[in-house]
């Protein structure tokens, strides 16, 4: 027996020592950058009276993390919006968004910058993370009357939460001590009837503490600890994602995560807040009806906007990469079986008709580009599976239809030159992708 003791503390130590050994390898030849701790610098946003948030004015470069092996440096520009310097000009673009539009990609690989080198044309990027689209309306109008110039398109990345976002906006956000916190919180949202409670001044810096502590607004032993290893290794999270990608692979995405202890991370009440627009208006949550409502009348309000402007808006429809990839949708579903991906957008859709409002839908898009039966997605896909939003490769994606489709719909009051050319090009290279 004592034997055994022995030579499992030979073992344990080994381990420990190769992992030391190959810390050191990656740390000194990059072949692994950084573990994927992300946390947007303090003061990065300021507060506002209308909008509860925006984005500081002239923000220096400063690096906020890193996903899928790439760093991501966060700044702004000279009117609150993560772009280069506004310095007058006409026939702009405007990108009013949620973070889909704001991207957790580096600037240059974002697919608001891909749209301004493909048809030529000034595209101010000023999309929010967190906004909702009665924010983003608020934003649009701010960056007008700042850059006092109508812009000549306003293109607004919708994506599905922004029916959560709409539904407690106002004061539903606060800066404390330079960091943005959530003020209010639905108290469970998978019941019929919710209520909304807002957290104490103390709960927030209690919240704030943990982290930065923790990584987590919540202490117990698993933050600690996996925050301490995201913090100081960049072997093991490479090593454990390694693992679940291998056992995804040969046992299934639900058997991977439920091993990693993910199963927390992809809840019922995860689920719900991410698929409002999916829950059929007959499945009882009377509350998720009024939310598609309220936001159903704040993209009408953009409309309105844009006609009382002269100018022209257009809504992008960036999908959830459950609605891309099959294996993730089926997840959704065990959660919240109520969950209709296909009524819901086309409920959107029908609206939007309706009330003929420019859209452009980049499911099907996606989808035709998409590996959709994959069940671990690495960078040469098109969402990071970590953050849930598209990558460098889906901005890219993203950036070359919705160009696209800006020469095809002809859209005269941008003057686009080379059109023919630029067409081309354009279907040239998603012939390629």
């Amino acid at each position: 027996m004592q034997n055994f003791f022995k030579k499992l503390v030979l073992v344990i130590l080994g381990i420990i020592f190769a992992l030391f050994l190959f810390e050191v390898m990656a740390r000194l030849t990059g072949f692994i950058k950084s573990a994927e701790v992300w946390k947007v610098p303090d003061f990065y946003y300021i507060s506002d009276n209308e909008l509860d948030y925006d984005i500081a004015k002239n923000f220096p470069s400063t690096l906020g993390g890193s996903f899928d092996n790439t760093e991501i440096r966060v700044e702004s520009n000279n009117i609150g919006c993560f772009d280069s310097n506004y310095n007058g000009g006409k026939d702009t673009i405007l990108l009013v968004g949620d973070s889909f539009t704001w991207g957790y990609v580096p600037f240059k690989s974002n697919w608001g910058t891909v749209i301004e080198q493909q048809i030529g044309k000034r595209v101010l990027k000023c999309g929010v993370p967190g906004y909702g689209t009665k924010q983003e309306l608020l934003k649009a109008k701010k960056v007008i009357s700042e850059i006092k110039e109508i812009p000549k398109l306003i293109i607004v990345g919708y994506y599905y939460n922004d029916i959560l976002d709409d539904l407690l906006f106002s004061g539903s956000t606060v800066i404390v001590d330079g960091n943005l916190l959530g003020k209010k919180t639905i108290e469970d949202i998978t019941k019929k009837e919710i209520k909304i409670n807002e957290f104490t001044d103390e709960d927030l810096k209690n919240q704030l503490a943990n982290f930065k502590k923790y990584c987590a607004p919540l202490s117990n032993t698993h933050t600690k600890i996996s925050c301490f290893i995201k913090k100081y290794s960049t072997t093991i999270p490479f090593l454990f994602q390694k693992t679940k990608s291998i056992t995804a692979n040969i046992f299934g995405l639900k058997f991977s995560s439920k091993l990693a202890g993910a199963r927390s991370a992809i809840s019922k009440n995860n689920s719900l807040t991410r698929n409002l627009l999916f829950i059929p208006d007959n499945s009882g949550y009377d509350w998720i009806k009024d939310a598609k409502d309220k936001n159903f009348n704040n993209i009408l309000e953009f409309k309105k906007y844009a006609d009382s402007q002269n100018t022209k808006v257009l809504f992008v429809l960036f999908p959830s990469l459950e609605m891309v990839y099959s294996p993730f949708e089926s997840f959704v579903k065990e959660d919240v079986p109520e969950v209709n991906f296909t009524e819901g957008n086309n409920l959107l859709k029908d609206f939007m008709d309706k009330n003929q409002i420019d859209y452009l839908d980049l499911l099907p898009h996606l989808k035709q580009y998409a590996d959709i039966n994959k069940s671990v997605l690495t960078k040469d896909d098109l969402y990071s599976e970590s953050n849930k939003h598209l990558n460098i490769k889906g901005n890219l994606l993203s950036g070359m239809l919705i160009s696209q489709f800006l020469l095809d719909k002809d859209y005269d009051v941008l003057s686009i030159e080379k059109k023919s050319q630029k067409t081309e090009e354009i279907s040239t290279f998603l012939k390629s992708f």
